[in-house]
């Protein structure tokens, strides 16, 4: 099963574990993002933060002061 997890906050890409940042807000390569990590692993997880759309994210928060999204 393939799940999509949308977050309304800037998630860090990191390589190896790092204290500086809170778990929701790192997802470490080749692990679990830290919600799913107790679930099986058949689960398929992708994980995309605004800053994956970010032209689009910088036109709703200046011009639209709302999420579209």
């Amino acid at each position: 099963m393939r799940i999509l997890m949308l977050v309304n906050w800037g998630v860090r890409y990191l390589l190896e574990d790092s204290a500086e940042c809170q778990a929701p807000d790192k997802y470490l390569v080749g692990q679990k993002y830290w919600f799913f990590k107790y679930w099986p692993p058949k689960h398929k997880v992708d994980v995309i933060d605004y800053t994956k759309f970010f032209p689009f994210f910088a036109v709703e928060r200046k011009l639209l002061k709302l999420y579209v999204l």
